[in-house]
């Protein structure tokens, strides 16, 4: 089989170019592995608009599944949920439907909060939703100067002034003092403004209290319903499952 990624990124390599792009550790090997850890350099394609070497292994992935179409994606399994979503209500949509998903009682988080997005976004009222990650990000982009354009400030305006914020996978993120500011902003001005926020995560407040500040697990516990989702721990049953077969 073609393999077009990996040739790539191996060719790559073995060129040693002089590295003035991410990520930071230029190609030089500390745990091994680093020299094939590649940004978007010229040739390496785009993932979300794949024209090159992706869109040529995203043909080879789909003859082998025998499916009509294969992509690619990152972020673990949250991004493909909400393409899943967006693109039946598209088609619900299109074909003049009321949109009808069905799962499981244990359906992942990010099922859940997609799903509460589109119903209170179909009601005109105004929704972000994104990770923890990617919107400490912006915060740190305006306090920073890495971005000084409108965007950045129009994104932290609408996570603190939107109707509802779903903040998904808060504790994912690294930890700093900075992302403890942030989310006690996040948080207080909400509460503040009596805007609705929902935030997942895999931490207890114990564990919250330690991460960020007890300040932050007290205003979670104190102003917010908490609602524990119980059960087993998908991914470490399947790796019981690969330990025993």
């Amino acid at each position: 089989m073609e393999t077009p990624i990996r040739d790539f990124v191996r060719s790559y390599a073995q060129k040693a170019p002089l590295r003035l792009h991410m990520p930071g550790h230029k190609g030089v090997p500390v745990l091994g592995p680093e020299g094939l850890d590649l940004t978007e350099v010229a040739g390496a394609d785009e993932l979300y608009h794949a024209q090159g070497v992706i869109r040529e292994s995203e043909k080879n992935a789909a003859g082998l599944f025998g499916s009509a179409a294969t992509f690619y994606s990152a972020e673990g399994s949250s991004l493909c949920i909400r393409a899943m979503l967006y693109l039946a209500l598209l088609q619900a949509k299109r074909e003049g439907r009321k949109p009808l998903v069905l799962a499981g009682r244990n359906a992942h988080k990010t099922f859940l909060s997609a799903a509460i997005a589109r119903e209170v976004s179909g009601d005109g009222w105004s929704v972000v939703y994104d990770t923890a990650g990617r919107i400490f990000e912006r915060f740190e982009d305006r306090k920073f100067g890495r971005d000084r354009g409108e965007a950045v400030e129009a994104d932290v305006r609408r996570v603190l002034e939107c109707d509802l914020l779903i903040l998904d996978d808060l504790g994912t993120e690294t930890a700093t003092p900075f992302v403890s500011s942030a989310l006690y902003t996040v948080l207080n001005t909400r509460l503040l403004e009596k805007r609705a926020t929902i935030v997942s995560t895999n931490l207890k407040i114990p564990e919250i209290a330690r991460r960020y500040s007890p300040q932050i697990a007290s205003r979670l516990e104190g102003e917010y319903q908490v609602l524990p989702f119980f059960g087993e721990d998908i991914r470490k049953l399947k790796k019981l499952r690969e330990r025993r077969g």
